[in-house]
């Protein structure tokens, strides 16, 4: 995952980076994968990639949907990091 985002999950406020097991709101379960499009791009509505139990990867998902919050990060730090 780029670290031009942060990403957090919006229930708990955890930072979620790619391998991270993620939820849906329909109770489904995946490994989160990445940012395809970050809420600057294409009228705010955050795009990601994840990868389904059987393998599969889901691309184009909206964030929303796996209770994802999006955010741009342009200076490449993640939220409780701090610089080298």
């Amino acid at each position: 995952m780029s670290s031009e985002y942060t990403v957090t999950e919006v229930a708990t406020g955890r930072v979620v980076s790619a391998g991270d097991l993620v939820s849906s709101f329909r109770g489904e379960s995946g490994t989160f994968e990445g940012v395809e499009r970050g809420p600057q791009e294409h009228h705010g509505m955050p795009k990601v990639a994840v990868r389904e139990p059987g393998g599969r990867l889901s691309l184009g998902r909206n964030a929303n949907v796996w209770g994802l919050r999006i955010r741009h990060n342009p200076t490449g730090i993640e939220s409780g990091a701090t610089a080298a």
